[in-house]
């Protein structure tokens, strides 16, 4: 599990300063911004592309037993379900509508899930805590959705190896 999640932390830091740099690029940008922002095709690539580190990061995770992936799924959404509690109770529900960095409460979350609130800032989803409890969990669940399709494609392909030597 040690390799798995040193490699989701550091693509997910690597994917919170290029997003960071990319929307700092946009806001300078205003033709690009009404671009991107006035089609929905362009924020529905965009939205994809945000996921596509972990969808690449799951290409590299070892096969590990089943408690390992499921500590890998579960301690992040752990943690930005902590960081979500705080910002809810100390900064009531409304906390959620102002926007991100809007609030000292969420600064910590909107931090670790740059990414997530790109993407739901660009789908233009209503930004409510269900909203934002489902985006956490999104990039555990594609990198651990295409390790274990890479998984099933291997067995697969060893069965079939182990076939053609009898």
């Amino acid at each position: 599990m040690r390799n798995n999640a040193v490699l989701f932390i550091v693509v997910h830091a690597l994917n919170i300063l290029m997003v960071s740099a990319f929307l700092i690029l946009l806001h300078f940008a205003p033709p690009l911004e009404r671009l991107f922002y006035g089609s929905m095709v362009f924020r529905l690539a965009i939205a994809l592309l945000l996921f596509a580190p972990y969808v690449a990061a799951g290409k590299f995770f070892s096969k590990s037993p089943v408690t390992d992936t499921i500590a890998l799924w579960i301690v992040p959404a752990i943690l930005w379900a902590l960081l979500l509690g705080i910002a809810y109770f100390g900064g009531g529900g409304e906390t959620f509508l102002r926007g991100p960095f809007r609030s000292l409460w969420r600064l910590p979350a909107d931090t670790l899930m740059l990414p997530q609130i790109a993407a739901i800032r660009l789908l233009r989803l209503v930004p409510k805590p269900a909203v934002y409890a489902a985006f956490c969990v999104l990039p555990q669940t594609a990198a651990l959705f295409v390790a274990a399709v890479d998984d099933l494609r291997y067995q697969r392909r060893k069965r079939q190896r182990i076939r053609e030597k009898y």
